[in-house]
């Protein structure tokens, strides 16, 4: 597997090394009303865009099994540390040599929330 993101409007995801860990991310401009120097403002969250591609081979000596290939893109948009918004599209390759390979599409929409 190997994926990369990019975030649009310029935050990090923080890496604690010692607990092996993602810390939770700063959003620089929350999408809630926020209070700033200026008074209470609206910001547009933080946007990212990934891809990722895996692979799995089930085949060993025992076993008979597919060869499945999928890559995604998605956009994900934190609306503040807290929640956030993940779209994905996913393409899928099957190897089957039983009944033939096939491909499929996938859309996928979630919403997280953490507490």
């Amino acid at each position: 597997m190997a994926q990369v993101s990019w975030f649009l409007t310029g935050e990090y995801r923080p890496y604690d090394r010692k607990a092996g860990i993602h810390n939770r991310m700063p959003i620089r401009d929350e999408f809630f009303l926020v209070r700033s120097g200026r008074g209470k403002r609206g910001g547009v969250g933080a946007w990212e865009i990934a891809a990722r591609f895996s692979s799995i081979v089930i085949d060993d000596e025992n076993v008979r099994g597919n060869n499945m290939t999928d890559f995604t893109a998605g956009l994900n948009w934190y609306l503040n540390p807290y929640a956030r918004v993940k779209v994905n599209y996913i393409r899928v390759f099957l190897e089957d040599t039983r009944v033939g390979n096939s491909m499929t599409d996938a859309f996928g929409l979630r919403l997280d929330t953490e507490f």
